[in-house]
């Protein structure tokens, strides 16, 4: 046959036939396709959201370790003032006691206060 006897002609038809394949599976696919196309830039937006949510959670737990340090300084000053107000007050409980004492009649060296 001629097809034989010419290798360009197989060659070409070939190449045409290679050609309107591929255009009918770009035809019959077009809308798989944009389909894909969409549910990629979907998972693309789904990532780049996932990712600025770790960031803000990262920065949350920073911010709330912050806290928790801040807080356990806070209570560390009011044990120790605390500590020191209960020892001015056993202080002050004495230095009454003792001007009372003092303050009796009978006391030698003891004026009364004008």
């Amino acid at each position: 046959t001629a097809m034989n006897a010419n290798p360009a002609g197989i060659l070409i038809t070939a190449v045409v036939g290679l050609t309107a394949a591929v255009a009918a599976y770009t035809i019959a696919n077009k809308d798989a396709i944009k389909d894909m196309d969409e549910t990629s830039e979907r998972t693309r937006k789904l990532a780049e959201d996932s990712k600025l949510l770790n960031e803000e959670f990262a920065k949350a737990a920073a911010e709330r370790q912050g806290s928790r340090e801040g807080m356990e300084a806070q209570a560390e000053v009011c044990r120790k003032l605390s500590g020191e107000l209960k020892e001015l007050q056993s202080k002050t409980s004495l230095t009454a006691k003792n001007e009372r004492g003092a303050a009796k009649p009978g006391h030698a060296g003891t004026e009364p206060c004008h």
